[in-house]
């Protein structure tokens, strides 16, 4: 086989396995949960819950960083670290999250930057530690809307507090929606069972 045929071969490959590459990655972000939201400016993750209790009661027992080991399915807890000058889940309070109980593995950091009574809560999440893949700096919200029966139907979302965002980054939460979407869903289901006890 000549050297030309052998370079030819190599380029056909290349080019096959490029083309397989971008297709997957479109597909990716094709079926992505991250993505434009009816209403919002910014891509986002968000999940939602229809929970039989009320609005006062899931935004009360969210703001409080002991109840995560009972709701989350992803940190097993959450230790405030300004408590002494801030109020746990009020604005200005900083807390971390830790994945393992030794608090050895994953963790990550997050600061209460606005809250809106019974109606919403903002977060930063940064200082990530043993993550193999992270996307910077991030901003989470608690939505909590009153339906007409005197229900709470509670929405988590994530994405990027920045206007303009590298396509790296966005490509990484294409990815990661998946897995975080998940975790949403999983946490709200818990949520929702720990608030209806005693509401059937």
């Amino acid at each position: 086989m000549s050297k030309k045929n052998n370079v030819n071969r190599v380029l056909t490959v290349g080019l096959s396995l490029l083309g397989i590459v971008l297709i997957v990655v479109f597909l990716m972000a094709l079926f992505s949960p991250y993505g434009n939201q009816e209403g919002r400016d910014v891509k986002l993750v968000e999940s939602k819950i229809l929970i039989n209790a009320p609005v006062e009661k899931i935004f009360a027992y969210l703001g409080d960083s002991d109840n995560a080991s009972e709701w989350s399915v992803f940190v097993d807890h959450i230790s405030p670290l300004n408590s002494h000058e801030v109020s746990d889940g009020t604005p200005g309070s900083i807390r971390r999250c830790f994945v393992k109980k030794d608090e050895k593995g994953k963790s990550w950091d997050e600061e209460i930057l606005a809250v809106d009574l019974n109606k919403r809560r903002l977060l930063s999440c940064f200082n990530y530690r043993k993550f193999a893949l992270t996307a910077g700096v991030l901003n989470t919200e608690q939505l909590y809307e009153e339906t007409k029966d005197g229900h709470c139907l509670l929405s988590l979302t994530l994405f990027f507090p920045q206007e303009k965002t590298s396509l790296l980054k966005h490509l990484k939460m294409y990815y990661a929606a998946y897995q975080v979407s998940y975790l949403f869903e999983e946490n709200l289901k818990n949520i929702k069972k720990f608030n209806e006890k005693g509401n059937q």
